[in-house]
């Protein structure tokens, strides 16, 4: 999704401990200056923040029952309530601060104008937090000689919590974008899920990362399948993924085309949409860059690791590989075919 990020209109800084600690919060009582800042606030947003995953706010029952997303709303409402509502969305992140892990730290309530999503222009929310203090070395001119000094303070390059709101889609929750590396363990779970009730949109890029996500883990789960057989049946799921318009029943037939694995997928398929909670739409819009994204994960199940020694990894065409057994060595092997040798 193409993001530009516009000015930081407003912002209020407050400090939010670990409930189960008793730590506490302090709230600032008035909007905090950041001229001297600005610059690197904005660059901490841009450094910090993927556009590709975008997210919104629920609710069990309705949007209106979720606070975050009443807070939000209101300061989308009225730029003045921004103090107000900036502290009731610290204290009820303080409220899911429970985890004995969750470490203190300053939150950020920004308002942001001229911002566009795609060609349109908006306004936007981020709120942030910043946990994690790095050392550094400054030094200063004191009594004809430079001195040097350490201060305490927060690394430009990384955000440990935060989400950006744009003011567009109100009704479905809002367009939301999460910190990439916000979620690693269940400490973190109380940002996205506790805090914000945050849930992947059903946009073409989570539509396709899903999808792929889900062949992958089936095929991984698969018993009696070698490695060559696994692969070729993730590289099916690549290449129907990359039609324009997906029809999730004919991309299904197309990756597991015998009636047995087809059975044993639509079981699988049923239980890991229980469990994971996800909805995967019977047609959607592709997204390319969802198919690169998964490259890496991807990549375990294309690699076939012989005894320890030899790797094979298999980028697109699973035809150039033939597997057999030979029965005077006794082991198994792999014929590969090629026209150039790099």
């Amino acid at each position: 999704m193409n993001i530009r990020i516009g000015n930081i209109c407003q912002t209020v800084i407050h400090r939010v401990g670990n409930k189960n600690n008793s730590e506490g919060i302090y709230c600032s009582e008035s909007l905090s200056d950041i001229s001297g800042i600005e610059e690197m606030l904005t660059l901490l947003i841009k450094n910090s923040f993927s556009f590709n995953s975008s997210y919104c706010f629920q609710s069990i029952d309705e949007l209106t029952l979720n606070p975050s997303y009443v807070f939000v709303s209101r300061i989308f409402e009225d730029n003045d309530s921004l103090i107000n509502n900036s502290k009731f969305l610290a204290r009820y992140l303080y409220d899911c601060s429970i985890h004995p892990n969750i470490k203190n730290g300053e939150f950020y309530t920004l308002t942001l104008k001229h911002c566009f999503v795609e060609d349109e222009e908006t306004d936007a929310i981020a709120l942030l937090k910043t946990e994690t203090k790095h050392s550094y070395i400054y030094t200063k001119e004191e009594r004809n000689a430079i001195i040097p000094h350490c201060g305490i303070g927060t690394d430009l390059r990384h955000l440990d919590k935060g989400c950006i709101i744009f003011n567009l889609n109100k009704s479905s929750g809002y367009i939301m974008f999460l910190v990439d590396n916000a979620n690693k363990g269940n400490d973190a779970k109380y940002w996205t899920e506790s805090f914000l009730h945050a849930v992947p949109r059903s946009d073409s890029y989570n539509q396709t990362a899903a999808v792929l996500t889900l062949h992958r883990e089936f095929i991984s789960s698969l018993d009696g399948y070698n490695k060559l057989e696994k692969s070729e049946m993730l590289q099916r799921s690549v290449e129907a993924l990359k039609s324009e318009n997906v029809v999730l029943e004919d991309v299904e037939k197309a990756v597991f085309p015998h009636h047995d694995i087809n059975e044993h997928f639509k079981a699988f398929k049923k239980q890991y949409i229980q469990n994971t909670n996800i909805k995967i739409e019977d047609q959607f819009t592709s997204s390319f860059k969802a198919i690169e994204k998964q490259k890496t994960a991807l990549k375990r199940i294309h690699t076939i690791c012989l005894d320890g020694n030899v790797d094979i990894i298999i980028h697109n065409d699973c035809s150039c590989i033939e597997r057999g057994y030979d029965d005077y060595v006794g082991k198994n092997y792999y014929k590969i075919y090629f026209k150039k040798e790099k």
